[in-house]
């Protein structure tokens, strides 16, 4: 297949798939425009996605012919210093299930720039494949946003493999970038309200990145993180899922998949919300929710995940946490929790929720987690404003001793008006018992 009908054959499957599933049939009609051929194979495309990601059963053969591939070829490290479209490969910068992503650097002259290339790996261009990897283009060409690592463009390349090119953030992991700056609890806080703001924005465009994980997230040297990898996001649109998998065949990080994820079970907003309290107990405490490693299969890391207690994130933290326990203890813990209840259901509704309660956790103002009693709301209030209601206190007292004062001199004044009007009605008796006329007669 030449390259010019193959980007024709990408364009119309980007769009097609973006419909709506009612107006699918008409808008590959017009695009198609009676090319037998084409609608063929943007059919066949289109197929392929909607199997969801049944692409790591072909993945599995496809991963035999590559290793072959590799054997023969000296694999894909002749790649180096080769021409992508208008880009060269300058690195490798790292590698996924489906492809590889390089560091490269403009070479068509019309202007400097550096860019994240990912390229299929050779052996794994299957349908389903290219379906998916098609997929992931069109998702990051929908997200704009400063927290997320955005499309530059995207192409095929002279060996007929598709590529894109996103920008290249230049930085570092985000724990990583948290141990070297010794980060306090506000800057993890401010950078983890940054990945919320991105997620959100995701949820808007009823995309679901269901990969959310401290090594997917870098931070840039101004401090600005960026959220990476959107490999097996996928739209919240039932009619674009396909059959449940097997548990075997499921894209995930079993460390920080949510249960509903290892049952194969269907994906929502709130398995991004549990991979951020999973991403977030670690920010706190050091250490991960659950102790699984990320080979763990699916089966195994459903089974200790149900098995084992939830421990808060004070609970876990020792002596050398990013965070002091006596600062996670309370609402941070209360946040981490319920983020990552087993039951999505139980979980902050939306991400937008989580971050607010996190602000406010910060701040001294009441979370929604917490129940609503008088007590904690009135805590959080004096803890908020410790100078004010100290002066609120000392100036109370100090009208209580007014008060006091003011009250004992009025009793004094009427005990001392008591004692003179006695006084007077005696006199005035004196004086009644004296007088003649009043002297009774013999």
């Amino acid at each position: 297949m030449d390259r010019a009908r193959w980007e024709r054959i990408a364009t119309i499957f980007d769009e097609v798939a973006d419909a709506p599933s009612a107006t699918r049939t008409r808008t590959l009609d017009r695009l198609c425009a009676g090319d037998s051929a084409i609608r063929g194979e943007v059919e066949a495309l289109l197929a392929a996605d909607s199997l969801g990601e049944k692409f790591e059963n072909d993945a599995d053969n496809a991963r035999n012919q590559m290793a072959v591939d590799w054997v023969d070829t000296g694999g894909d490290a002749r790649l180096f210093g080769e021409r992508i479209g208008p880009w060269r490969v300058v690195r490798e910068l790292g590698r996924g299930g489906m492809g590889i992503v390089w560091l490269a650097e403009r070479a068509d002259g019309q202007y400097e720039q550096q860019a994240a290339l990912k390229v299929i790996k050779r052996g794994m261009d299957s349908d389903s494949v290219l379906a998916r990897f098609l997929r992931e283009r069109q998702i990051l060409a929908r997200l704009i946003h400063p927290n997320i690592a955005h499309l530059l463009d995207g192409g095929i390349a002279a060996d007929e493999r598709p590529y894109f090119a996103m920008e290249y953030v230049d930085g570092l992991p985000l724990l990583r970038y948290c141990t070297e700056r010794n980060a306090h609890l506000d800057e993890r806080i401010r950078l983890f309200l940054e990945i919320c703001n991105a997620v959100q924005m995701a949820h808007a465009q009823l995309i679901v990145h269901r990969d959310i994980k401290p090594s997917n997230v870098l931070v840039t040297t101004a401090g600005v993180t960026k959220l990476l990898d959107f490999g097996i996001a996928r739209w919240l649109d039932d009619s674009a899922d396909g059959p449940t998998l097997d548990a075997q065949h499921r894209p995930l990080t079993p460390a920080y998949a949510a249960p509903e994820q290892l049952r194969g079970d269907p994906v929502t907003t709130a398995t991004d919300i549990h991979a951020l309290g999973g991403l977030l107990y670690e920010l706190l405490s050091g250490k991960r929710a659950s102790a699984l490693a990320d080979t763990a299969s699916p089966q195994s890391a459903l089974a200790a995940l149900m098995s084992t207690p939830l421990l808060a994130p004070s609970q876990v933290a020792n002596e050398n946490a990013p965070v002091p326990r006596r600062r996670l203890r309370g609402d941070l813990d209360t946040i981490v929790l319920k983020a990552l209840h087993r039951d999505p259901q139980c979980r902050y509704t939306t991400v937008e929720a989580l971050a607010d309660d996190v602000h406010r956790s910060v701040t001294g103002q009441p979370i929604q987690a917490r129940r609503e009693h008088m007590g904690y709301r009135a805590a959080k209030f004096v803890g908020r404003h410790r100078l004010g209601m100290a002066a609120a206190t000392c100036a109370v007292i100090a009208l209580v001793a007014a008060l006091t004062a003011a009250l004992w001199q009025a009793r004094e004044k009427t005990r001392e008006a008591l004692v003179s009007q006695e006084v007077t009605q005696f006199l005035v008796g004196l004086f009644e018992a004296a007088d003649p006329t009043r002297t009774p007669q013999t």
